[in-house]
């Protein structure tokens, strides 16, 4: 077997190249006729002129790309690309009403091919009349101002645009607008931009089938200087009889304001007048801040806050009793020399506060530190307001005088209390204020000179 293999190995090698060399002759001469098939070529319009010039405008309604099959030698075809091909559709054959015209297809590269057309080989075109429409420009900013500054006006030159196209294009058009970009900017900012169209979604509209009537415009955007400025809450009237005003609570407590610095170096708080009267239930009042008094040429930073809510709480009074010892009441300033004494049977004293009920129902009667007040009193027979301490926002209801007598103190003999004494005299009249503080205001009394004991008189704090 293996002889047979080797014999004549040359001749065998020989037939092989000869072989090899046969087929790649015979490939070279005979190169037959193939097809290829190009898709989604791009259709080039020509002359669109022809229809502007008439003021009409057309949209491509199907026709943009093609398939198509070439016809040619093999050797050909595979050198070809899609680039290769030109595809037109010339708009000045175009004859109205027909809303259709010719796409002709043709090899940049070789003329000795045929070209057989696909299943479209027609543009189709809608026709619209062009339109002119004047749209005002908005600015726009993209970017944050350096800490401190806020943007002040955006102003646009000039401020109105004319812009022509398709009148279904033109009627998409919600607004025509520029950017400019204003980021870490501490003074005014002027650039030269692009207007661009947009729908009413925001979305851009392509300017290829727009003309507008300035390509560019010139925009400036002032930068101000801010400031944080608190709110307060002035409160006007009064509630009803036997409630209270517990708090107004509000937000936000500050507002960040922006203007010119000397305007905002005048401007330290913001005050919000709320009307309580005759209020009997917690109310919410909205504020919108286009009420608030502002400077001329200052304005609030943030475009989003537009209302300030305030919550007023009021409280129901309620009435608490406590009973005051005599022993109890401290003596207070009384002069060197001089002693006193508690006169008449009283000695437990009935005292009521009105208040809310959170703030007495923590309060005894040892916190109100009962006290008389003798300044500048003199020997005799005195009444005097009992004085307390309470909590802000209680009040005593009604109140209550002390009948003491004052004498000059005797060495080394204690004084000993007297019962009062039945000396038919006339009482002098207690003369009652006509409006009594909630703590009672320091008052001198009458002080009555040292006389005998039946001719000594009774003075009384006013």
């Amino acid at each position: 077997m293996k002889e047979k293999l080797v014999n004549n190995l040359w001749i065998k090698i020989l037939s092989l190249c000869l072989a090899a060399f046969l087929w790649v002759v015979i490939v070279n001469v005979d190169d037959p006729v193939k097809t290829r098939t190009f898709t989604n070529v791009p259709v080039q319009v020509l002359n669109a002129s022809t229809l502007t010039s008439k003021e009409k405008a057309f949209e491509v309604i199907s026709g943009d790309t093609v398939d198509f099959t070439v016809s040619g030698k093999r050797s050909q075809l595979e050198k070809l690309k899609k680039t290769d091909f030109l595809a037109t559709a010339d708009l000045a054959q175009l004859t109205p009403p027909f809303d259709t015209v010719k796409i002709n297809v043709e090899c940049t590269k070789t003329q000795d091919i045929q070209i057989i057309m696909g299943k479209i080989s027609t543009m189709t075109i809608s026709l619209e009349d062009i339109v002119k429409e004047s749209f005002s420009i908005k600015v726009d900013t993209v970017g944050n101002c350096a800490p401190g500054y806020a943007i002040g006006k955006a102003e646009v030159s000039p401020v109105i645009l004319e812009v022509s196209g398709a009148e279904s294009l033109i009627r998409k058009i919600a607004d025509i607008k520029v950017t400019v970009d204003i980021n870490g900017a501490s003074s005014d900012v002027t650039k030269t931009v692009v207007p661009k169209a947009y729908n009413q979604n925001g979305v851009e509209i392509s300017s290829e089938k727009l003309t507008f009537s300035n390509s560019q415009v010139t925009a400036r955007v002032t930068i101000q200087n801010t400031k944080s400025i608190p709110v307060v809450v002035e409160t006007t009237g009064a509630v009803a009889e036997g409630y209270h005003f517990f708090e107004a609570a509000y937000e936000p407590q500050e507002i960040e304001v922006k203007g010119d610095s000397d305007k905002l170096d005048g401007i330290s708080s913001l005050p919000i007048p709320i009307d309580i009267t005759g209020l009997t239930a917690d109310k919410e009042y909205t504020i919108s801040v286009h009420d608030l008094l502002l400077p001329y040429g200052v304005s609030v930073v943030d475009p989003e806050l537009e209302n300030l809510v305030v919550k007023v709480t009021i409280k129901k009074m309620v009435e608490k009793t406590f009973e005051i010892r005599q022993s109890d009441i401290r003596v207070l300033n009384l002069r060197d020399g001089l002693s006193t004494e508690f006169l008449g049977t009283n000695t437990v004293y009935s005292v009521t506060l009105t208040g809310i009920e959170s703030e007495l129902e923590g309060v005894s009667a040892e916190d109100l530190n009962p006290t008389i007040d003798l300044t500048d009193v003199g020997v005799g027979r005195h009444k005097l307001y009992l004085r307390l301490t309470y909590p802000e926002g209680v009040s005593q209801k009604g109140d209550i005088k002390i009948s003491v007598k004052v004498v000059e103190s005797m060495i080394d003999e204690p004084l000993v209390s007297e019962k009062p004494e039945n000396d038919n005299k006339e009482e002098i009249p207690e003369i009652k204020p006509s409006v009594v503080p909630d703590t009672v205001p320091s008052q001198t009394p009458v002080e009555t000179p040292d006389v005998p004991k039946d001719e000594e008189e009774e003075t009384e704090e006013e």
